[in-house]
């Protein structure tokens, strides 16, 4: 059987026709990977499966591709094998994914099915500004700008310092998509939650849920949900739920009232065993620190004055970036 390779789209495929027992080609899009991630070598060739003739043998010999075996390894629909030309080291690329903030937006918004309501850009509304605003904190240096809006929350001082120590190696995901909780009973929670942000380093995560600037409310149960979510399914050491408000608490949930953030979990939770109570009580305490947008806009400024680097050219575009989320936070309000 005669193969092609396509490096563009990450996948092999049979060009003959042939009724041989075919490898089975990976319906994935990725981009062949430049480096090896062993050796670093930039000799990387695709890997076939299925059972090889023996011009395979002999193609695979002059480094054409890899022979991955007849067993075709059951993530194949969601991950293309690549091999090392040179050290041998073969390596599933996962699939390229709408991760891009900006879809992810778009992705939100074709789904409200509202789009004309964003004709002015979305002003005031949450999920624009949280998009712009955490986007930009994603890139700039972490240590320093989310750090310091870590810092500059209020409450959860232990799960707070745990994640200003991780949040460079952090992974940031903004509009992740739903969660859900892990009950009492073993069993998945039917309801969900979409925290705005999330981030996560092997040790620590820190989920974001942010409220416009503009007068706002959550949801009766929105706040105790994510939060249950949060501490049920993830396995991290330090869990932080960071609340990004217009305002100072007490804040208002719906059906209940203006409570501070404590009450709102204690009402959620009333329900609920004794036990899985006590676990988000103490949770609601432990787990839930708060920052207004004016206090966040202000510890990036902060930051921003306070950043130093050797080349003129990055502190401009740190300075240009900093005054970015400033002039975004300005516009929501």
């Amino acid at each position: 059987m005669r193969w092609t390779t396509n490096r563009d789209v990450g996948k092999a495929q049979m060009s003959d026709g042939s009724a041989s027992v075919a490898p089975k080609e990976a319906h994935v899009t990725s981009t062949a990977p430049r480096a090896c991630p062993r050796c670093a070598a930039e000799l990387v060739i695709p890997v076939v499966w299925g059972k090889p003739s023996p011009d395979d043998f002999d193609r695979a010999e002059k480094g054409e591709f890899a022979l991955g075996g007849c067993c075709v390894p059951g993530d194949l629909g969601k991950a293309t094998y690549w091999a090392c030309g040179v050290c041998g080291y073969h390596f599933p690329v996962a699939p390229l994914e709408n991760s891009s903030p900006i879809g992810r937006l778009l992705e939100e918004i074709s789904w409200e099915g509202n789009a004309r309501t964003y004709r002015d850009g979305g002003r005031g509304r949450e999920n624009v500004l949280t998009t712009e605003v955490f986007a930009l904190l994603d890139v700039l240096p972490r240590t320093v700008f989310l750090g310091a809006v870590l810092g500059a929350a209020h409450g959860a001082d232990v799960a707070r310092t745990a994640g200003i120590a991780d949040v460079e190696q952090m992974n940031l995901e903004i509009l992740p998509g739903d969660a859900r909780a892990v009950l009492g009973d073993g069993s998945i929670s039917t309801w969900a939650v979409q925290p705005d942000v999330r981030l996560e380093s092997p040790r620590s995560t820190v989920w974001v849920e942010a409220k416009r600037i503009r007068a706002s409310s959550f949801q009766e149960h929105q706040i105790t949900r994510t939060l249950h979510a949060m501490l049920t399914s993830t396995a991290h050491d330090t869990r932080l739920l960071l609340l990004v408000l217009g305002s100072p608490p007490p804040v208002k949930v719906q059906g209940v009232g203006t409570v501070g953030i404590s009450e709102a979990v204690a009402h959620s939770t009333s329900p609920m065993e004794a036990r899985e109570r006590e676990v988000l009580v103490a949770a609601g305490r432990d787990s839930v620190a708060w920052i207004t947008w004016d206090e966040l806009a202000a510890a990036v400024r902060r930051a921003a004055d306070l950043y130093a680097c050797g080349d003129s050219s990055t502190v401009a575009a740190v300075r240009r970036s900093s005054d970015a989320i400033a002039r975004a936070i300005a516009w929501h309000s």
